[in-house]
């Protein structure tokens, strides 16, 4: 005799749910691929430096090719760039692998002389191209 298969109605059911469950599954990865599914897009740990951002805004409003200069003014004990204030971490951590092309121009308005070495050996030591008031 020959044995047929039934199937119950409960399985075929469970069946198009797992199917449904695994195509929205694809379609969902494919929508995060296509859209990067926030991955890759952020600009580090949530802190804005102003430095950062103003170095940013310069260096693609220029090209590649010609030099750029970025002003950083030391009052005091007090380092700002295009008048905001910031610290030397922020001030090398913008410029710092952005290219060649880039170089700190030192403004010294009344700065304290430790400050101003301060700044010259974070930028050596970060590998940044510097314009120095006092070797001109």
């Amino acid at each position: 005799m020959k044995e047929r298969n039934h199937k119950k109605k409960g399985d075929s059911f469970i069946g198009v749910i797992l199917a449904i469950i695994v195509i929205l599954a694809i379609v969902g990865l494919i929508y995060l691929l296509i859209h990067g599914g926030g991955i890759g897009k952020g600009k580090g740990n949530n802190e804005d430096s102003t430095a950062t951002s103003k170095i940013e805004q310069v260096t693609e409003e220029k090209t590649t090719e010609e030099i750029i200069y970025i002003e950083v003014k030391v009052s005091g004990d007090k380092f700002s760039v295009d008048g905001e204030e910031t610290d030397i971490k922020d001030i090398v951590g913008a410029v710092k692998g952005k290219g060649d092309n880039i170089i700190v121009n030192i403004v010294d308005d009344g700065a304290v002389n430790d400050s101003m070495e301060a700044l010259r050996d974070a930028l050596s030591e970060g590998g940044v191209k510097f314009v120095d008031p006092e070797v001109e």
